[in-house]
């Protein structure tokens, strides 16, 4: 039975019914009105609430001033990539992530050897010379900061990264005045174990081959109060051109040769 075979049902009840039975004039009015009823278009059922949830933001919770809050309270500007931004955009590395904030440009003369620009600030760095460093980077509440040159660490088991633009120097010191860069590792899990391995491999013909082995290991040690988790990984980049073996002479008669370079 549909909703409107169900309301007229309701409306044709025995009260009416009993109603007819009484005077001519009243059961004139009782059919009229018993007429009305029936005729009457039935409302419908009232919409159900809209999810809240639907199409709704995810949560994001960062520690930028010391404390875990969500991100659109805290009053900074923050660039934030969570563990699934991460997996989606294959950031594993400082260059992965760098490219895609819009408040950093830097010269890299390969890895850990970054030299970059913070919001339109310097610390006045070059490849040729290093200077006191202008933006913090901070592996959780660790320091890794020194002369400019900036740590180009393999971002595996991360949680996120979270970019903090503009002087940080209140909260994180003086080598912040920038900006800081936060890496914020995954925390053990007091509660239960989990383990995973990641493989990636690839060959260049005529190159050595190139390949990422990764893997952590999360276990309670006293369930609910203490856990350890470790997380390892092996890398190797093989090149994409061979090192011919040569030899050269100078004009001072001195010769070299590149042997120890690799073929």
């Amino acid at each position: 039975m549909d909703l409107r075979s169900r309301n007229r049902a309701v409306l044709y009840s025995p009260r009416i019914c009993a109603t007819l039975r009484g005077s001519s004039a009243a059961s004139k009015i009782s059919l009229a009105v018993a007429a009305a009823l029936a005729v009457a278009p039935s409302r419908a059922p009232a919409a159900a609430p809209a999810d809240s949830s639907t199409g709704a933001l995810q949560e994001i919770v960062v520690t930028a001033r010391k404390r875990e809050e969500n991100l659109q309270d805290v009053p900074l500007s923050i660039d934030v990539f969570t563990k699934r931004d991460m997996q989606n955009l294959g950031i594993t590395s400082f260059d992965d992530y760098a490219e895609k904030v819009p408040s950093i440009s830097f010269i890299s003369e390969g890895p850990g050897s970054q030299f970059f620009v913070m919001r339109g600030v310097s610390d006045g760095s070059n490849p040729n010379y290093a200077n006191t460093s202008a933006t913090g980077f901070f592996l959780d509440d660790m320091s890794l900061s020194w002369q400019g040159v900036q740590p180009d660490l393999h971002l595996y088991d991360i949680e996120r990264i979270e970019v903090l633009n503009g002087p940080q120097g209140t909260t994180f010191g003086a080598s912040s005045m920038s900006g800081a860069i936060r890496y914020v590792t995954n925390k053990p899990d007091v509660n239960a174990f989990s383990a995973g391995i990641d493989f990636n491999g690839g060959h260049i013909q005529g190159a050595q081959n190139n390949w990422t082995y990764e893997g952590f290991l999360n276990t309670p040690i006293i369930d609910g109060i203490l856990g350890l988790r470790v997380s390892v990984f092996s890398d190797s980049h093989g090149g994409f051109i061979n090192n011919k073996l040569t030899t050269r002479t100078w004009v001072n008669t001195a010769v070299s040769d590149n042997w120890g370079l690799g073929a």
